[in-house]
């Protein structure tokens, strides 16, 4: 299976597993904050297909970090709709504060 690249090592190096606020997780939340930085309500409209993209990642990956920042209540969301609704606490989980 020479040239396949799974859900483990798409955009990552082979049998990565980082810890759940590693790189991934850092990477994820970043882009949110960019894409958020020039929005005066927080309101990110995208897909979690187009955030995979970005982020050269599977869109299952994305949707499972999305649910568990709306556990948390760092953002809600909406189709095409992400609402950053703790911008402090996401700058934590991105390593920026």
């Amino acid at each position: 299976m020479q040239g396949s690249a799974g859900p483990a090592t798409r955009g990552f190096g082979a049998g990565s597993h980082p810890a759940p606020h590693g790189p991934r997780q850092v990477g994820k939340t970043t882009l949110l904050l960019e894409l958020a930085a020039d929005s005066k309500d927080n309101v990110v409209e995208v897909t979690h297909q187009e955030l995979a993209d970005m982020l050269g990642t599977w869109r299952e990956t994305i949707s499972k970090t999305l649910q568990d920042f709306r556990r948390r209540g760092l953002v809600a969301s909406g189709r095409r709709r992400l609402t950053l609704l703790d911008k402090e606490g996401l700058e934590l989980e991105a390593g920026l504060s």
